[in-house]
């Protein structure tokens, strides 16, 4: 029997394989993504979406002492890409107090002290993936019981 926070890893671990492939990656970083995941989620018994700084610290030790540099990145790029699209955690990384789409000029490092919002041309980007993401489909037709005009007498009224 699997235990609910090995349910929750398997369903985000799918989840994490259609972000990748929805973002058109190419297949070996698809593969090396997942991998990632797969190995971060055995080292830590499939906990892994509140890790701490010093986790995440000893974890990139000790892969570090059997992996090449190059595979240290894989999981940590791997790991980013699980946190921003299957966990949504863009907000607690860029720790801004006041804004919600605070600017990103000087990277997301330091988005945390921005002052000014994130452009218009990049909230509408932005809250487009969103719409994507989330499967939302624009149904711009109004209700069939919804009268398109006004008149005093009703009966020049149309319903759609």
């Amino acid at each position: 029997m699997t235990s609910p926070s090995d349910q929750t890893c398997k369903r985000n671990y799918r989840r994490h394989l259609k972000h990748l492939k929805l973002k058109g990656l190419q297949p070996k970083t698809i593969d090396a993504y997942s991998r990632a995941i797969r190995r971060i989620g055995a080292y830590f018994n499939n906990q892994i979406t509140d890790l701490t700084e010093q986790q995440l610290t000893g974890y990139f030790s000790d892969l570090l002492e059997n992996h090449s540099w190059s595979a240290v990145k894989l999981d940590l790029y791997g790991l980013k890409f699980y946190y921003q699209y299957v966990l949504r955690r863009f907000w607690q990384v860029h720790r801004n107090p006041v804004l919600l789409f605070p600017n990103r000029h000087g990277g997301l490092q330091v988005s945390h002290r921005a002052t000014t919002p994130l452009d218009r041309g990049g909230v509408q980007t932005t809250l487009r993936q969103v719409v994507v993401e989330c499967g939302i489909k624009e149904d711009l037709t109004p209700q069939s019981s919804t009268c398109l005009c006004y008149s005093p007498d009703r009966s020049r009224c149309r319903s759609a």
